[in-house]
C-alpha cells in the first residue's frame, strides 16, 4: 500500500487522457524545462548551514588557556572558550567558507556551487474545445542538475564537503481557458491539482578542526571539545540522510504557444507546483546522533517554479 495513493492518482489521470485521445482538439506534449532553488534549500547552502546541537562551545587556543595555547589541538586538551556560542555548524553556510577563503588570502580552497538547479522533463496530453476551455493530465520529473556542492580544502587536504542532491515526480490535472492575440498565437492558463513525491538527500565529511588550526582561532565554531565529539564529526564523514515526502497540492499554469500549419504547436509556459510534507528518517550511523539526532524531521519542500520549451502533437 506504500504506492497505492500515487498509482490511484496516475490511473485517473489515465482515464482522463485516454478518454479524448483520437478526439479533435487534443495534443501529446513534451516539454524540457528548469526550476531554481529546488527544495528551498538555497537559504540554508548560501546562507544559513545547519548547526549540531550536542557539539559543544568551540575551544579556547589564546596563549593564556593554561594547555599550551593553539598547541592544545594536537591532543584534544583545550579548554571551552566561554565566550563562544554554544552550538557548531555542521553544515556551514557557503558564505562563512567564502570569509575563510578571504581571510587567509586563499590559503583555505573553497569551491561554491549555490543552489540547487534542476532540469524538469514533462508528458501530458490536452484537450482543447472550441470554445477555449482546455483539460490537461501528465507526468513530470525534475532532477538535480547543477549546485548544491561544497567543498573546503587546507593545503591540499579536504577537511569539508557537502553533496545535495533533489528528485521528484508529479503527476499534475489542469482546467483552464486559452485566448488567442493572432490567428496562430494563443494564450493560456490554468489551475488544478496535483500528487506529488519526492526527497532531498544530504551527503558529507566535516573533519572540523583544520579551519581553525589554520587561523589560529577558536571563534570560528568548528573545533571539537573532546574526544567524543571528535568521534561525532569523525562519524558524520560515512553519514547520509534521505528525507522524503509525498502528498497532494495545487498546481498552476500560465503560457504562449503558437500553432504550426501542420496542426501541431510550439509552447513556453510557466508552472507553479506547490507541494510538501515533513520527512522523517533515522541518521546512518550511531555516534552521528550527537548532530543530527537519533529520528531526522525536516520539512521537505516539494514545491518549484518550472520555465519550460515543449512541443505539442495534434492527434
Amino acid at each position: 500500500m506504500k504506492h497505492a495513493k500515487f498509482w490511484a492518482f496516475a490511473l485517473v489521470v489515465a482515464a482522463v487522457s485516454t478518454t479524448g485521445l483520437r478526439a479533435e482538439g487534443g495534443y501529446v506534449g513534451f516539454g524540457l524545462g528548469l526550476q531554481f532553488n529546488l527544495a528551498s534549500l538555497g537559504e540554508t547552502i548560501v546562507n544559513d548551514g545547519l548547526e549540531a546541537p550536542g557539539a559543544g562551545r568551540a575551544p579556547n587556543v589564546s596563549s593564556t588557556n593554561g594547555a599550551g595555547g593553539r598547541l592544545c589541538l594536537l591532543n584534544n586538551s583545550c579548554p571551552e572558550d566561554t565566550t563562544a556560542t554554544s552550538n557548531q555548524k555542521m553544515i556551514i553556510d557557503e558564505k562563512t567558507l567564502v570569509v575563510y577563503n578571504k581571510l587567509t588570502l586563499g590559503g583555505i580552497a573553497v569551491k561554491t556551487g549555490g543552489p540547487m538547479t534542476g532540469g524538469t522533463l514533462k508528458v501530458f496530453y490536452e484537450k482543447e474545445n472550441p470554445s477555449g476551455v482546455f483539460f490537461r493530465g501528465g507526468l513530470q520529473h525534475t532532477r538535480k542538475i547543477t549546485g548544491g556542492h561544497t567543498t573546503s580544502s587546507v593545503a591540499g587536504i579536504q577537511w569539508y564537503e557537502t553533496e545535495w542532491n533533489y528528485s521528484s515526480l508529479t503527476i499534475p490535472l489542469y482546467a483552464g481557458f486559452k485566448a488567442g492575440v493572432s490567428e496562430s498565437v494563443q494564450v493560456y492558463m490554468g489551475g488544478g491539482l496535483n500528487y506529488t513525491k519526492g526527497f532531498w538527500t544530504l551527503d558529507g565529511t566535516n573533519v572540523g578542526i583544520i579551519p581553525t588550526a589554520a587561523l589560529a582561532s577558536g571563534s570560528l565554531g568548528l573545533v571539537p571539545t573532546n574526544k567524543s565529539t571528535t568521534t561525532q564529526l569523525n562519524s558524520v564523514q560515512s553519514a547520509n540522510i534521505k528525507l522524503r515526502a509525498s502528498g497532494m497540492g495545487f498546481n498552476f499554469i500560465t503560457g504562449i504557444e503558437k500553432k504550426m500549419e501542420s496542426g501541431d504547436k510550439l509552447f513556453f509556459e510557466i508552472e507553479q507546483i506547490v507541494a510538501g510534507g515533513i520527512g522523517r528518517r533515522g541518521t546512518s550511523h550511531p555516534t552521528a546522533w550527537t548532530a543530527f539526532a537519533p529520528i531526522v524531521a525536516y520539512p521537505v519542500n516539494l514545491s518549484g517554479t518550472n520555465y519550460t520549451f515543449g512541443y505539442k502533437m495534434s492527434m
